[in-house]
């Protein structure tokens, strides 16, 4: 019916304007005991602000870059347009651009 096509019209497109993403992984001490340095979980796609093709790529041990015993958090997204974001984690908050990639 067009009444319900309509509600799932709006709520598309409020979920496609989205400012936030919170991705929650779950047994912290599974995903340690899973992963080696350098290997990695990642997010489902998602939106931004009707932005699409950005993703999370977790790595519980760290990556390559990253001190040891450090964990790693990057976001990856769309290279056709330019992007600039905020990610936090707990009490820690940095910027990242398409810039970054």
């Amino acid at each position: 019916d067009i009444a319900t096509s309509l509600e799932n019209l709006v709520e598309a497109q409020q979920t496609g304007l989205r400012d936030t993403v919170v991705w929650r992984l779950g047994d912290a001490k599974a995903i340690l005991e899973e992963y080696r340095r350098d290997e990695f979980l990642s997010s489902k796609s998602f939106s931004l602000r009707g932005v699409a093709g950005f993703h999370l790529a977790y790595y519980p041990l760290g990556d390559k870059r990253s001190p040891q015993g450090k964990a790693s958090l990057w976001i990856k997204g769309p290279i056709d347009i330019g992007w600039k974001i905020a990610l936090s984690v707990n009490d820690s908050m940095q910027q990242f651009s398409s810039e970054d990639n």
